[in-house]
């Protein structure tokens, strides 16, 4: 399969970069190995070789896409509440909301009980299918994140929901939304922390690596680094997302005995739980939740 080799680091186009970890793909067992490298001017981690675009779908089997089965239209979804109760604290008038990568709607139908207005782009058609009939959110696109257009300061809100480690540009696609996003607006989002109890301890088989599903990793460095030259002040850091972080938990450890990963809940997650909030207080968990105000500078 064609892979393409990167000779530069796709964040600030600096060639001096460094292999630190040799990977594969250990959620689906596919014929994948490679490297991550790190840039020696900006810290960004980055997959070298890498799928191309075109490609890349072959390593996203069908059931990726599953979301979960039907849910309940007064309530969100758990993995999704923490991030639900970020937005209620912010304390935001409602307004515009567009969720990249948002699944079958499972965050905004929350935001729509609120009174916003709700956008999303997914790549899945069947999710989208299931947002329109079952949400009644209509303004909902099968469309490639990277690949969407909005008008200028069109929005109040927008959410990345474990997306911007997926993508082949995550710089640019910051700077989109900074246009995307009205005066003053918001940026909330989540990536996986490879700063991690998980990955120093677990290394390749760290369930949050996820390659090469996962192109980019992101440290609370590279990530505040990525954020900010975008023109954008961080106003929160936190590293606590219980459902998340028991989740990635658990894979990790059917990932080191051999085992295949599964969505059931089962008694390992006891620790899980209690891993979960150790890490976070540690700065060490699993995962990195950010938001970040959009500012006036021409970044």
């Amino acid at each position: 399969m064609k892979q393409e080799l990167i000779q530069q680091c796709p964040i600030c186009a600096q060639e001096k970069s460094k292999k630190i970890l040799k990977v594969r793909d250990f959620r689906y067992r596919l014929n994948y190995y490679s490297y991550l490298k790190k840039c020696d001017s900006c810290d960004s981690i980055f997959l070298s070789p890498r799928p191309t675009k075109e490609n890349i779908g072959n390593f996203y089997p069908s059931k990726y896409f599953d979301h979960g089965g039907k849910a309940d239209s007064r309530k969100v979804s758990l993995p999704y509440r923490e991030f639900y109760s970020i937005v209620k604290k912010m304390a935001l008038e409602p307004g515009k909301v567009l969720d990249l990568g948002c699944g079958k709607g499972d965050l905004l139908i929350g935001l729509k009980n609120q009174g916003w207005q709700c956008y999303g782009t997914e790549i899945s058609r069947e999710s989208v299918e299931y947002a329109r009939r079952n949400w009644g959110i209509k303004n909902v696109m099968v469309k490639d994140v990277e690949r969407t257009i909005f008008e200028s300061e069109y929005f109040d809100l927008i959410i990345m929901h474990h997306v911007l480690e997926h993508l082949y540009d995550p710089k640019t696609m910051i700077k989109k939304i900074k246009r995307w996003l009205k005066k003053d607006g918001i940026l909330l989002l989540a990536v996986p922390n490879f700063n991690s109890l998980s990955v120093k301890i677990f290394k390749e088989k760290a369930f949050s690596l996820d390659v090469p599903r996962h192109l980019f990793q992101f440290t609370p460095n590279n990530l505040k680094k990525l954020i900010e030259g975008s023109g954008f002040k961080i106003k929160a850091l936190n590293y606590f997302s219980l459902v998340h972080n028991m989740v990635i938990f658990r894979e990790t450890i059917a990932l080191v005995q051999g085992k295949k990963t599964t969505s059931k809940i089962s008694p390992i997650d006891f620790l899980g739980f209690i891993w979960a909030y150790i890490t976070a207080l540690s700065q060490r968990s699993d995962t990195i939740v950010l938001v970040a105000q959009k500012t006036n500078s021409n970044s």
